[in-house]
């Protein structure tokens, strides 16, 4: 059974071939040139060959503006695609720049740092390292750096190049997950966007709210060997790369990174909210309203954070970030947090839900404590309700029961009872023994108590009775195994009782038969995307084409065959499903059948 099956298309080139005809004038004489006819002028010159536009030295005339907070007096330099320093600047007293770039344009992008300085909300030298680019020559370009514009660049650069498509996946990412309060309508991107009495509110709140994030996260981990904002802006934008912060990224992504980095961004996002940022644990108000005074001098009394408007990319991150906290600890303040986040519209402003926000201060910082400390069932709490967008359906409970409690063996066979536990996370084992009933036990059957051991992420196990051939014709007889004890943090179901029943085959021949099904392992997936992280398999089966209501889990991607045992006589129907790591199912295979006589 092969349940996937793509054609790759077939790439084609067509070459065209363009061909130019030579005129050649023939006439008498001998000389070895002519004069032109009387009344005619000499031919003019050939044209030159038209010049390559990206050979043109551009003057690009570059400006924009420097900031987590405005920072003044940082240090910007200047590269051309191949890392030649083009040109340096110093950003001046309002967070500006202003230098003209000569550079042909085949050399673009153009990337530019900042480093140092004085941020004008923190009164210290930034936590890291802020780039931004220039992706084509032109006469006059804005550019804006920032911790949005880091991150975009950073995340373009994980997918292979710094060119058009890649940053703009990349500006989509940044803006729609790590949004931090950027009114989209308004800057419909952090690089190019102009800084005025509009945006200047907008950009200065965002950036320093991302960069708080980035700070606690830092902080948080420094312990873990995570020593700079810069180390935590790499793991970021390599984990950015699939557009999910979840710690499944490109190489270089941290589970523990990402996971610190929702918790902190749900406390600063939820301060920034009610327009009470915490930056170097006070509140920040105040200094970035005189930031956003100081470089925008003539802004009227409007322009502050207060009247900064909370967007539907805000709502949607915040929200998002609280439930994966609530997720990890449990906390009811964070329950009634994520409650009233629902009730939040966007184009609020901060006045209008301080009110109905509660406080969860201290059950947020719990959070980011469990995740910095935590095992990685505690990371992947977190970055798995990030990767499904909500909270995710708890862990079934560590139950282990035999799946079918019947079952038939003729004398001198053998019969595999399937014992499954619903929840796979770590190992677990379970002891059975084999109760007596009018079968004898070492004479119609081999009575040996046993244990199943169950690794991490084994859900399916098989044991064995084995019944003895005699030569005396006699009636069915019957055994039944009990599971009787299992790990400690595992328990049993009710259905923990298997009957089985031996037919004398000198009397009677068996009712039972199996069915061998075989497939092909899938390399793709239905959409024809590299299938890498296979899972396993299921084997769907019944007496009725339409309802195939038994279920085995082979949780082993490298099975091609297995044998379905123990089917009475009848007509079976059968199918095979694929499932990946992330629980992602594929749809039944073909239907195959079997009658059993």
């Amino acid at each position: 059974m092969n349940f996937v099956g793509r054609h790759a298309d077939t790439a084609r080139q067509l070459l065209i071939c363009f061909l130019f005809a030579g005129i050649t004038a023939c006439g008498g004489g001998g000389g070895s040139s002519a004069s032109p006819p009387v009344g005619s002028s000499p031919p003019p010159p050939p044209a030159p060959p038209p010049q390559d536009p990206g050979e043109e030295i551009i003057d690009n005339e570059v400006t924009g503006s420097v900031g987590d907070g405005p920072v003044v007096g940082a240090n910007l330099k200047f590269y051309n695609k191949y890392g030649s320093l083009l040109n340096s600047n110093t950003s001046d007293e309002t967070a500006g720049y202003n230098v003209t770039i000569r550079e042909k344009g085949k050399n673009y992008p153009v990337r530019f740092f900042a480093s140092r300085g004085t941020d004008l909300v923190t009164g210290a030298e930034p936590d890291f390292e802020m780039v931004s680019v220039v992706m084509r020559a032109s006469r006059k370009t804005h550019g804006n750096l920032n911790p949005h514009s880091t991150l975009m660049v950073k995340i373009a650069q994980r997918l292979g190049d710094l060119n058009d498509v890649n940053y703009v996946k990349a500006r989509g990412t940044v803006l729609s997950k790590l949004n931090f309060g950027l009114n989209t309508q308004l800057v419909a991107d952090p690089v190019d966007t102009v800084v005025d009495d509009v945006t200047a509110p907008i950009l200065v709140k965002s950036s320093e709210t991302m960069g708080e994030m980035i700070r606690r996260t830092r902080d948080a981990l420094i312990g873990t060997g995570v020593a700079s904002g810069d180390a935590v802006i790499d793991a970021l934008s390599a984990d950015l790369v699939d557009g999910v912060l979840d710690g499944r990224g490109a190489s270089g992504a941290s589970a523990r990174v990402s996971a610190v980095a929702t918790l902190t961004s749900a406390q600063v996002l939820t301060e920034a909210m009610v327009n009470d940022l915490k930056v170097g644990g006070t509140s920040a108000t105040s200094r970035m309203d005189d930031a956003i005074r100081t470089i925008q001098p003539n802004a009227s009394s409007s322009a502050t954070t207060g009247n900064v408007t909370i967007s539907a990319e805000m709502i949607a991150q915040t929200t998002l970030a609280v439930d994966a906290a609530w997720a990890l600890t449990g906390d009811p303040a964070l329950d009634s947090l994520r409650s009233a986040l629902r009730s939040v519209s966007a184009g609020s402003k901060p006045s209008q839900v301080r009110g109905s926000l509660p406080d969860a201060t201290f059950a947020l910082g719990d959070a980011v404590e469990t995740a910095t400390y935590g095992s990685s069932s505690d990371l992947e709490i977190v970055n798995s309700t990030v990767r499904l967008g909500q909270v995710a359906e708890p862990a079934p409970d560590p139950e282990i029961g035999f799946t079918v409690s019947q079952h038939q063996v003729v004398e001198g066979g053998q019969v595999a009872i399937q014992v499954e536990r619903a929840n796979a996370d770590g190992p677990a084992w379970v002891d059975y023994e084999f109760v007596q009933g009018s079968a004898t036990p070492d004479v119609d059957y081999v009575s040996a108590p046993g244990r199943l051991s169950f690794a991490d992420g084994q859900t399916s196990k098989q044991l064995v009775v084995t019944s003895l051939q005699d030569n005396e014709a006699e009636s069915a007889e019957t055994l039944q195994v009990h599971l009787v004890a299992t790990s400690a943090e595992s328990f049993l179901n009710a259905n923990t009782i298997a009957m089985v029943t031996i037919a004398d085959d000198d009397e009677a021949t068996p009712t039972v038969g199996s069915a061998t099904l075989s497939w092909m392992p899938p390399a793709e997936r239905e959409d024809g995307s590299v299938l890498d992280n296979l899972a396993g398999y299921k084997v769907h089966y019944g007496t009725s084409q339409s309802n195939l209501s038994t279920v085995i889990r082979l949780d082993n991607p490298g099975l091609s065959r297995f044998v379905v045992e123990n089917l009475d006589q009848g007509t079976w129907y059968f199918a095979v499903t694929a499932f990946d790591a992330d629980g992602r199912e594929s749809q039944f295979s073909n239907v195959g059948s079997k009658m059993i006589l």
